[in-house]
């Protein structure tokens, strides 16, 4: 951290925490806290873990519409740097779905001990990543290039453990028991 303060200006910084405090508030998905739904419900079925992989992924297109369309405001204020950054977490927001939906099948077996090695060598690779480019005089976008490189990483680490890949599946009525939970206790 005192490494990347002394390569990067105040500036890039506050850009990019401005862009992710933007983007937690755009964040629907997480607002509904399906993953506690999910973890609680004891529902080991592939149609469960799809119902909320579906739901999820839809919801984080939603909050990349809206980080688009903010992006779009943002512009019109002179702030491209800061519209890139919106975008950019938004699209990131798409991958975390499926990371999500295989970490918490994996979680739900109590089977920590691949999801901390994922987490640390995630943690190592945005670092170094982000420490890298700013070494390289990337500025703002060394701070993007670490957190897709660390979200490319996480994807495809669960995605070679994943007990059972999620895929596109709409049931209606776990659709809606995800919602009522969301609605109620997000």
């Amino acid at each position: 951290g005192i490494l990347l303060a002394r390569l990067l200006q105040p500036n890039d910084f506050g850009t990019f925490a401005l862009a992710v405090t933007l983007f937690a508030f755009a964040d629907i998905r997480v607002k509904l806290q399906l993953e506690q739904k999910f973890l609680r419900d004891q529902d080991d079925r592939a149609e469960y873990l799809n119902a909320y992989f579906t739901l999820s992924f839809a919801l984080a297109c939603v909050s990349l519409m809206v980080m688009s369309a903010g992006a779009i405001i943002v512009v019109m204020l002179n702030r491209a740097d800061l519209a890139i950054c919106l975008f950019f977490l938004g699209a990131l927001g798409l991958m975390d779905p499926l990371t999500s939906a295989i970490r918490l099948s994996i979680e739900k077996k109590v089977a920590f001990r691949a999801i901390s090695l994922i987490q640390t060598l995630v943690a190592v690779t945005q670092f170094g990543v982000t420490l890298a480019a700013a070494w390289l005089g990337w500025g703002l976008w060394s701070l993007l290039a670490g957190t897709g490189a660390s979200a490319l990483v996480n994807l495809g680490l669960f995605l070679r453990i994943a007990p059972r890949r999620p895929t596109w599946q709409v049931n209606v009525s776990l659709a809606r028991a995800f919602l009522e939970y969301g609605i109620k206790y997000g």
